[in-house]
């Protein structure tokens, strides 16, 4: 395989008979996943007009369930470096009726194009992405995985601006279409712990603060969950929850039950502070959609307070065989790595005017508000 740090660009060969030596079909298999996608039905409709201007439309293979496009001119020397899938055919290929070796990629209901999209890339030094959504390039990243074609995972985990998504797939996917490369979803996982892993930078930014709480259940579960996210204290993570749940209410229709207990056992609940649960947590509705009261109060035990050591009393309850944490093992988790923010000033612009009038009140012990 080509090294993609220096790539040659073939694009003037692409779709050309000029020194092709393979022929490549592109073939539709109406039973594939993805064929409710809104994607996919957009590139059909596409497909349809080209087809109205004079554009023979594909011919349907009823004894296979495929739609099969006329071959596109392939040149082998540039499918066997950019393609494992292509590597592998051509060198097992043997000669048949045809003059020319003919490989059929097969594409998901509605994706011709985008496996013509797949071919043209693989011929670009580099792939351009440009012109297509955040959808389709999810389509084209499982596709190109499904070939082996690195380059063009590199070039799209590249473009993905956020790790969205990942989390998101077209509607009418199946789990076929679900599971994603790991090298892609971990390189776009970085991606949303650099922009949002410090949850105290994040909630005192008022841009990311906003992208931290529209993030979808499983995005904001993925950053509870990565062991590099960041906090000042783990009460830090109650208030990310309790935000985003009142955001989730506002503007996106609220969230399920199942989705804030899964979100709530992420608070290792041992780094909290002993003040911060007894009066926060045990009195908010929110925690007792996941805690008990006995749960709060043996929270209340294992949480830290200055200068103790709340590890030897979550290894205590442990040994004491405590359900909680059977049920609750985050409790145990170590502390979180902490924040860039260790401190946060909070000012408050008094006038002159009123500050003399709340001195005098103070003074004649009318109100203690000051």
């Amino acid at each position: 395989m080509v090294d993609n740090a220096c790539v040659p660009d073939f694009s003037e060969f692409f779709g050309k008979q000029e020194l092709s030596d393979v022929n490549v079909f592109l073939e539709e298999d109406n039973a594939a996943a993805c064929t409710g996608s809104s994607a996919a039905g957009k590139i059909r409709r596409k497909r349809s007009k080209k087809h109205k201007k004079g554009k023979k439309a594909p011919e349907p293979n009823e004894d296979e369930g495929i739609v099969q496009q006329p071959p596109l001119p392939g040149h082998s020397m540039v499918l066997v470096a950019f393609s494992e899938f292509f590597k592998a055919k051509l060198m097992g290929w043997s000669a048949g009726p045809s003059s020319k070796p003919e490989i059929r990629l097969s594409v998901p209901a509605g994706q011709l194009e985008l496996g013509e999209l797949l071919l043209r890339a693989m011929y670009q030094s580099q792939p351009d992405l440009g012109t297509i959504s955040q959808e389709q390039l999810l389509q084209l990243l499982i596709l190109a995985d499904r070939y082996g074609v690195n380059k063009v995972m590199h070039a799209i985990a590249a473009a993905l601006q956020t790790v969205l998504g990942l989390y998101t797939l077209p509607p009418g996917c199946t789990d076929a279409c679900k599971p994603l490369m790991p090298a892609a979803q971990q390189q776009l996982q970085q991606q949303l712990q650099q922009q949002l892993g410090d949850l105290v930078v994040a909630l005192s930014d008022s841009t990311k603060r906003q992208r931290l709480l529209a993030l979808p259940h499983k995005v904001l579960l993925a950053l509870l969950q990565d062991e590099e996210t960041k906090v000042a204290a783990e009460n830090t993570v109650f208030r990310v929850i309790e935000s985003w749940h009142d955001y989730q209410q506002q503007h996106c229709g609220g969230s399920s039950k199942q989705e804030l207990v899964q979100l709530l056992e992420q608070i290792r609940m041992q780094h909290c502070t002993q003040p911060f649960v007894a009066t926060v947590l045990v009195e908010s509705p929110l925690a007792a959609k996941c805690f008990r009261a006995l749960d709060l109060r043996l929270a209340c035990i294992c949480s830290s307070t200055p200068g103790s050591e709340p590890e030897l009393m979550s290894t205590a309850l442990e040994q004491a065989r405590c359900p909680a944490l059977a049920r609750f093992p985050s409790w145990k988790q170590p502390k979180r790595p902490a924040s860039a923010v260790t401190k946060i000033s909070m000012e408050q612009e008094v006038s002159l005017a009123d500050l003399k009038q709340k001195a005098e009140v103070a003074q004649q012990g009318g109100n203690d508000t000051f």
